[in-house]
């Protein structure tokens, strides 16, 4: 468990990084848009902290698929409002999904203080990691990303 903690967390810290990328390259690079990308993150995962019946693969799933397309349609439409739009959404629900994964895997193992621990270690890690290939090719974090995803879609 404690390694699928830490998969997840380098997995939104990917997520994180990459999305931000996209959108600031692709709806324009602007204060304002890096901070709605952060609160529509942040408010996201306060809601999923929240909620108490929503699933978590299902949920990953359809965070995967909604950061896929928003760096998708970042990429192909460049400074279309709509795809800002799509960018910000897709934000904000994989943000519920970490709220809702640290929420629920905490009361899982009655244990918040080690999921919060291990989860954020991972996000550091996978901030640093999506640093580092801004530099050496911003496509690679899309494609680690997509990878991980699909390795936690399927881990038990």
């Amino acid at each position: 468990m404690n390694k699928h903690i830490v998969l997840t967390g380098i997995w939104l810290g990917l997520v994180q990084t990459g999305l931000g990328y996209a959108v600031l390259v692709g709806a324009g690079s602007s204060i304002l848009l890096f901070f709605a990308t952060l609160t529509a993150w942040i408010a996201g995962g306060a809601l999923g902290a929240t909620l108490k019946t929503v699933r978590l693969r299902p949920l990953l799933l359809a965070a995967g698929i909604a950061a896929i397309a928003a760096t998708a349609n970042l990429t192909l439409y460049s400074f279309n409002p709509s795809a800002a739009a799509l960018g910000l959404a897709a934000g904000a629900l994989v943000g519920v999904f970490a709220g809702r994964f640290i929420a629920f895997t905490g009361i899982e193992l009655q244990d918040a203080r080690r999921v919060l621990f291990l989860e954020n270690n991972g996000f550091i890690t996978g901030l640093t990691l999506g640093l580092v290939l801004l530099f050496v090719e911003p496509l690679s974090i899309a494609a680690i990303a997509g990878l991980l995803w699909a390795g936690l879609l399927f881990m038990d």
